[in-house]
């Protein structure tokens, strides 16, 4: 470090000392005392992304589905089954825009059933970005004057301190969202490696980040790892006085070693280390650890044997589903070396920001003459394999990058332009889009599974062979959801077979198979307990509380409904019709006709005779329009004209 680096530092940290910024602190405790467990259900979320020509609202109703405003043409959007996004609102846009310009499209989100969303701060506007070079020629990405006091008790008429800019823009930004937000991502990818070697370098190597601070020529915030605790300490302060239910969260760090560095330095700007002003260091400062998971060229799908010299892979769905959770427990080890394991400090919630597989094969630069995975089949297959892993496995959002593909397929370069929900978006089709196979998948996956939660107990009750993968779901009712499939164990292949049986201690009967594209085909099976045919792709089994005569059909349609419970003695049924009004009946097998074409909301409440509800269950149907003739014809005799 140079001398000017040197006293420019010296000089920060005597004017955070002058204004005494720690005793300002509104928040009496830290993440090193709680953390809120979340307890909200894990949500099927992706990034939103940004696409030329396609207001926030059409991409909300593509994320989420639903009626398009009146004049849509085409009946009601399906959407990608998305619950929650990850949209950024950063103060280079809100000091131009304004810092409540997005409240009307969160409002929409909550409209179309999303909530609970992360939110990318930072990235200032350039009237407040710190003029420092600490590398010599480039100018640091972060807020000028994060060292002064967040807090000046209402001097300036407001709470926070106008003259600390990232205080000020965090403040007002959380103020206006609070009530959309649950996580606060501070920084998008702080740690990105713009050497493309240093994050990887093993915890042996002298100049690695495990015993070097990152320099800040080499990584994107472009300043001393010191400020980013700074940003991590400051937020927390603001966050948790405004929102003390809302979650700060660190993700995009790349590496474990990144992440290290923020868990040995405190936001001390000389040099990290420990003092009365700078008690705390950066694990202290965040309650959620969030990543990124691209198995396909994050290291999870091949493993060096010294054996052969070379290589060995394990590209297919299973493999990246492993991988996903190996780098996970990568974070964790390192967060187990500070404290943050439940013992000795609280352990982090979870998110996954951004995952997802390329649907087309790409040269691994890494390895000549190899290719990263990249099938339609392989990205639908391990999208649900991946839901499934989240909700086994304490990961509380899982962040599908993106909702749109860059490019056409034939005209992609690079695996992240084949990577989204949907195909490139056309703006000739307005709200009517084609969705991939993946967002098939994760349609599927997200209204099979939402509003569910792993049950350990009866997943380990199925007695699940090795061959086979799978886990069990429970309702708020105890209503048990299945899904199943047979692993893959080929590299580049998604060729596996299996079956499977129920034990018959579990007293599982009366199961309906939905598949992968039930979301579109509508298509739901009987099919029996034991000997059941397995894929590699995942299907879902529900044990049924009733039966209707049919899943999809044209209007008008005669509905028949039917309960499967034994010991009921009163039934509450209950219709939702596609303009949301309800209709209830009291019989045990009632029949209705429904004239509206759309998406029906069939419910059942079977009580016992002492009023106890015994079974519960919603499932749906979907009617279309009766087609009518384009045409008229006159029949003479035998001869139609």
């Amino acid at each position: 470090m140079s001398k000017i680096q040197s006293l420019t530092l010296l000089c920060v940290a005597l004017i955070a000392i002058l204004f005494n910024s720690p005793a300002l602190a509104q928040v009496s405790y830290s993440a090193n005392d709680q953390v809120q467990p979340y307890t909200l259900g894990f949500h099927p979320a992706a990034n939103i992304g940004q696409y030329t020509a396609f207001s926030e609202d059409q991409l909300a109703l593509l994320a989420a589905g639903g009626a398009p405003p009146s004049g849509g043409q085409g009946g009601e959007v399906l959407g990608a089954g998305v619950k929650s996004l990850r949209p950024g609102i950063f103060e280079s846009y809100a000091e131009v825009a304004g810092y409540d310009a997005n409240l009307p499209i969160f409002q929409k989100y909550a409209e179309l059933g999303m909530s609970e969303h992360t939110v990318i701060v930072g990235f200032p506007s350039a009237a407040h970005q710190d003029p420092t070079q600490y590398c010599p020629g480039i100018q640091s990405t972060l807020f000028a004057n994060m060292y002064l006091p967040i807090w000046d008790g209402g001097a300036n008429g407001t709470p926070y301190n106008d003259s600390n800019y990232y205080a000020a823009y965090l403040y007002k930004t959380v103020n206006a969202y609070k009530d959309h937000v649950r996580f606060w991502e501070i920084w998008n990818e702080p740690g990105f490696d713009y050497t493309g070697g240093l994050g990887f370098l093993s915890p042996a190597a002298p100049n690695s980040w495990w015993n070097v601070n990152p320099s800040p020529c080499d990584y994107k915030l472009r300043a001393p790892i010191f400020h980013y605790v700074r940003l991590l300490r400051m937020s927390w302060d603001i966050i948790k006085t405004l929102d003390p239910d809302a979650y700060v969260v660190v993700s995009g760090t790349g590496y474990p070693s990144f992440l290290d560095a923020i868990l040995r330095n405190t936001d001390n700007p000389v040099d990290g280390s420990v003092t009365a002003e700078y008690p705390l260091k950066g694990g202290a400062y965040f309650d959620v650890m969030g990543y990124h998971s691209y198995p396909h060229f994050d290291g999870g799908l091949r493993e060096y044997s010294d054996v052969t010299q070379d290589w060995i892979y394990y590209r297919h769905s299973d493999g990246a589903a492993n991988a996903m959770l190996q780098t996970k427990a990568d974070y964790q080890t390192v967060l187990d070396s500070y404290g943050y394991n439940g013992t000795t400090y609280p352990e982090k919630q979870w998110i996954i920001t951004e995952i997802n597989l390329p649907r087309k094969e790409y040269p691994d630069p890494s390895d000549p003459g190899e290719n990263f995975i990249g099938t339609a089949l392989a990205q639908r297959n391990f999208i649900i394999k991946a839901m499934v892993t989240c909700m086994a496995n304490g990961i509380q959002q899982m962040q599908v990058y993106k909702l749109a593909e860059d490019t056409d397929f034939d005209n992609s370069y690079s695996e992240f332009d084949l990577m989204g929900l949907y195909k490139k978006l056309d703006y000739n089709h307005g709200y009517y889009q084609e969705l991939n196979e993946v967002g098939v998948a994760h349609k599927t996956a997200s209204d099979v599974l939402f509003g569910k939660t792993f049950d350990p107990v009866r997943t380990a009750q199925m007695q699940l062979p090795a061959n086979v993968g799978g886990a069990a779901l429970k309702d708020a009712t105890g209503n048990f959801t299945y899904v199943l499939w047979a692993k893959t164990l080929t590299d580049m292949s998604e060729v596996a077979s299996a079956t499977y049986s129920f034990p018959m201690g579990l007293n599982v009967s009366n199961l309906l198979k939905c598949e992968w594209n039930a979301s579109i085909s509508h298509d739901a099976f009987s099919v029996p307990t034991a000997n059941i045919a397995l894929t590699a792709t995942p299907i879902f089994l529900t044990q049924r509380v009733f039966t209707m005569n049919a899943n999809m059909g044209c209007v008008p349609f005669n509905l028949q409904l039917s309960p499967q419970v034994p010991g009921a003695a009163t039934w509450l049924w209950t219709v939702t019709t596609p303009s949301g009004f309800p209709v209830t009946f009291n019989t045990q097998n009632p029949v209705t006709t429904l004239s509206l074409p759309g998406n029906y909301g069939i419910s059942l409440q079977a009580k016992n005779a002492a009023g106890q509800v015994i079974a519960e269950q919603t499932q749906t149907l979907f009617l279309e329009q009766a087609p009518s003739p384009i045409f008229d014809f006159v029949q003479s005799g035998p001869i139609v004209f």
